[in-house]
């Protein structure tokens, strides 16, 4: 019995490196992304505290009346160069790691095998969904976030003064369950077992 719980724990212990690494590379991954966004732009480490803050106060008249179409497609623009469809990768990896499916596959085949079955299913999942998950976080960000915010995070990402209250409200998103309890993430998850199953019968 004891054998069985500890090998259930090496096994989440495993998983949750992959989560940790996962996520790593996905913030990398943004915050590389977010810097080719403004490669045409001006250099933030050539602007000073004084220019930025007058180019923010220049914007907010603008910002005050933006439209909520316009505020949506703002945060779509956001959403999609930040490639933050990972983010589903991520929450559906965090889900099936525990999972039944994946521990009995695990002691059949191998943590290797299961491995490469459960990235893949991923991968796969996370392609269909990623038009839908788009529009889902943009239509959230655009009422979580304000466009003043997310225009100044997306020129000038950690330079931006609203950089480390973007990250704060990320953060939280992500540990509140505000994104895994949505009906478009279960119907993902659900698509995700039906792989999982075929892959390991």
């Amino acid at each position: 019995m004891n054998s069985v719980v500890n090998k259930k724990r090496m096994i989440i212990a495993v998983f949750g490196l992959m989560t940790m690494l996962l996520g790593q590379n996905s913030h990398a991954a943004t915050a590389r992304h977010l810097t080719q966004s403004q490669a045409q732009g001006t250099n933030p480490a050539q602007v000073n505290s004084h220019q930025k803050n007058y180019q923010l106060a220049s914007l907010s008249p603008f910002m005050a009346q933006t439209s909520p179409a316009t505020s949506k497609a703002l945060a779509k623009k956001f959403v999609k160069t930040s490639e933050l469809y990972k983010g589903l990768s991520l929450l559906l990896l965090d889900s099936a790691k525990g999972s039944d499916i994946v521990q009995k596959a695990i002691e059949q085949k191998g943590f290797q095998a299961v491995q490469a079955a459960v990235v893949l299913s991923i991968r796969e999942v996370t392609k269909t969904y990623r038009p839908e998950w788009d529009n889902f976080l943009a239509d959230l960000y655009s009422r979580q976030y304000s466009p003043e915010m997310l225009s100044s995070v997306l020129k000038w990402r950690e330079e931006s003064p609203y950089f480390q209250r973007f990250i704060s409200k990320q953060a939280h998103l992500y540990k509140d369950g505000t994104l895994n309890k949505t009906s478009l993430f279960h119907q993902a998850y659900g698509d995700l077992e039906i792989k999982l199953k075929k892959r390991f019968n």
